[in-house]
């Protein structure tokens, strides 16, 4: 990537890893994994990513099927015992998305947007950054694809409107994620 951007082929793959834990009075917590050693934790508690849990229920449909067959024609077969057992509400989610940085223009832009003046105890005005109204700028702004999948597994189109309806753990966790690989961090400056 050179240091022009060009914002329609500039785009930064990341996947996003989480966990929703049904508590027992109906809501969520969603667990953000950050590292194979999370990954590791939830793996060792019986979780498997959703593609995995997708293949074993096309596998043990697939063996329920053949047993069925073979059933119809008198012979007995067992092969629904070779695929390993799963709970399918045990599932690690992935939500795969497609980031641009800003340009300096956005940048500028962006930054005089969140722009607020405020009045301190002494009277003086001073001029601060809305972090929080930023923060929501940027995301809508950087975030250019994903593939969240609704209740009904459709596609959910990418919109301001549906990035506002995020839980906000996600929401920010994305933001975080996209922030780590394009900022600097206090290790990148003592290089």
């Amino acid at each position: 990537m050179g240091v022009i951007l060009q914002p329609d082929k500039s785009f930064i793959g990341l996947t996003f890893y989480y966990v929703e834990e049904q508590k027992s009075h109906g809501t969520s917590i969603f667990h953000i994994i950050d590292s194979k050693e999370e990954m590791d934790q939830w793996t060792d508690k019986g979780y498997r990513p959703r593609k995995e849990i997708d293949e074993l229920q096309d596998k043990k449909q697939s063996a329920l099927q053949a047993e069925r067959q073979s059933a119809a024609k008198g012979e007995k077969i067992e092969t629904r015992e070779s695929v390993p057992d799963f709970d399918p509400k045990m599932v690690i989610d992935a939500i795969k998305t497609d980031w641009r940085r800003l340009t300096w223009s956005e940048h500028n832009n962006l930054y005089s947007k969140c722009m607020v003046q405020q009045v301190g105890h002494d009277g003086k005005v001073r001029v601060n950054l809305d972090w929080i109204k930023y923060k929501d700028m940027k995301l809508k702004t950087c975030l250019k694809r994903w593939d969240i999948k609704g209740d009904d597994g459709k596609e959910i189109a990418l919109s301001e409107a549906s990035i506002d309806l995020m839980v906000p753990e996600i929401a920010q966790a994305l933001l975080d994620q996209f922030e780590q690989i394009t900022e600097f961090s206090e290790g990148d400056l003592k290089n």
